[in-house]
């Protein structure tokens, strides 16, 4: 955010400018205390500038004002572990199912189109997740095969294929670890990997 802008937003939270929108009558879900109570919301460009009880708020000021005539507002919901393959969708067809249900970000660990189609395969979710209306981030699958030896699958991951994966864009970390007996046994690859 560019000090102007977060100036204007202050600006916003303080009523000192105008929102460009404020939703009023809404029954604000607070997750972080448990309680459910009327507020007014300010947003100010794609910021939500102040969120206020109704009985605390002696202005409202905005270029739009939305009566949420008490429907319940609650933040984006995020889904932290996320096989968008086991939908058989793709992100942008799986972010038109969960989106209208209040997802607005997930974690998605790719391992399923990376046991059949490889690197490629992440790159190709990664690429999908493009410029949707909603946050896709992604882990890198640790374990392709799942468990070597035990199953025929499209690719293997060594520890340098999943290094440099790291360098793709909204990659946040390590996938789940599935093979745990090599992690148990310290098995070369799987501690190389985990490193």
């Amino acid at each position: 955010m560019k000090l102007q802008e977060r100036k204007e937003l202050v600006e916003v939270a303080l009523g000192k400018r105008v929102a460009d929108l404020v939703l009023t009558n809404g029954n604000l879900i607070n997750v972080f205390t448990g309680e459910i109570y009327k507020a007014n919301i300010y947003i100010y460009k794609e910021y939500i500038a102040n969120v206020i009880p109704i009985e605390e708020d002696t202005f409202i000021i905005g270029e739009n004002i939305v009566d949420l005539k008490d429907k319940y507002v609650a933040p984006g919901f995020i889904d932290s572990h996320v096989h968008i393959e086991s939908s058989h969708l793709t992100p942008n067809n799986f972010a038109k199912v969960v989106i209208p249900k209040g997802t607005t970000t997930i974690i998605a660990d790719p391992h399923e189109i990376a046991n059949v189609l490889g690197i490629d395969g992440v790159k190709y979710m990664i690429e999908k997740s493009k410029g949707l209306p909603m946050n896709q981030y992604f882990l890198i699958p640790s374990c392709v095969p799942s468990v070597l030896g035990l199953e025929n699958a499209g690719a293997e991951f060594a520890p340098n294929d999943i290094k440099n994966m790291f360098n793709l864009e909204r990659v946040l970390g390590l996938g789940e670890v599935m093979d745990f007996m090599g992690v148990i046994n310290q098995s070369k690859r799987m501690t190389k990997i985990i490193d």
